[in-house]
């Protein structure tokens, strides 16, 4: 397929359950976008993002078929000192917004402390983007 550089295929899953009815392959692979060009202006608006996505694993628990996680996400922070320190050095940095995500936050031994040390440095909103089945433990409250 001409987009297999930028495309890994249809996921098993998918296979699985519909098989290749309906597939076809692309005539021509997706277009190359110029290199943007760094102006002052795209520095200052890059500066001043607000909001942070943090994954402290790629794990998860279950198998959604639309999660975008997987061993190839990017901002995966396993160790847990080196995560508070990224998350205080962010907020200090002028992110308010500090989303959590994953794979499966809540797998994290340490998700409670992260969730704290992002209030305490300041972030106006703490997020956890879960599938929420591990919530109901009682050491994963808050």
């Amino acid at each position: 397929c001409p987009a297999a550089r930028a495309c890994p295929g249809t996921t098993k899953l998918y296979l699985d359950r519909y098989g290749q009815v309906g597939l076809t392959k692309l005539t021509r692979g997706p277009s190359r976008k110029k290199e943007a060009i760094w102006t002052e202006s795209r520095r200052k608006a890059a500066r001043s993002a607000f909001s942070v996505v943090l994954r402290p694993t790629v794990n998860c628990n279950q198998d959604c078929w639309f999660c975008s996680a997987n061993e190839t996400s990017r901002n995966v922070e396993e160790d847990p000192n080196q995560m508070l320190r990224r998350i205080a050095r962010v907020v200090r940095a002028g992110a308010s917004w500090v989303s959590f995500s994953g794979g499966e936050p809540t797998l994290s031994k340490h998700i409670i402390d992260y969730v704290t040390v992002a209030k305490r440095s300041g972030a106006e909103y703490v997020e956890l983007v879960t599938n929420a089945v591990l919530l109901e433990k009682e050491e994963k409250k808050i």
